[in-house]
């Protein structure tokens, strides 16, 4: 899905409307001239945040993709370590 592209002065006075429509592929903000900024849903920023911190890390990155793999052919139980490389967590 192409992004939306929209001037400042437009989100000042579209923003309320904008966020409630908010999709995956987010909305681009233009000065006139240049892209300056995106606004993204809280759950797209989040998983782009964790992506990032999972791409520092080879390894897990690694394990992430194989459990993904896992849970995609229907293995639950690797659920949980999909969730725990995403979180950071190693509980």
């Amino acid at each position: 899905m192409k992004n939306k592209s929209i001037s400042i002065s437009d989100l000042q006075k579209q923003l309320p409307s904008l966020v409630v429509g908010l999709n995956k592929s987010g909305i681009i903000i233009t000065d006139g001239k240049a892209e300056v900024a995106v606004l993204l849903s809280i759950r797209e920023y989040r998983s782009m945040k964790a992506m990032i911190k999972l791409a520092g890390d080879p390894e897990k990155l690694l394990s992430y993709y194989k459990n993904v793999k896992k849970v995609q052919d229907g293995d639950l139980a690797d659920y949980k370590n999909v969730t725990k490389l995403i979180s950071g967590s190693n509980k």
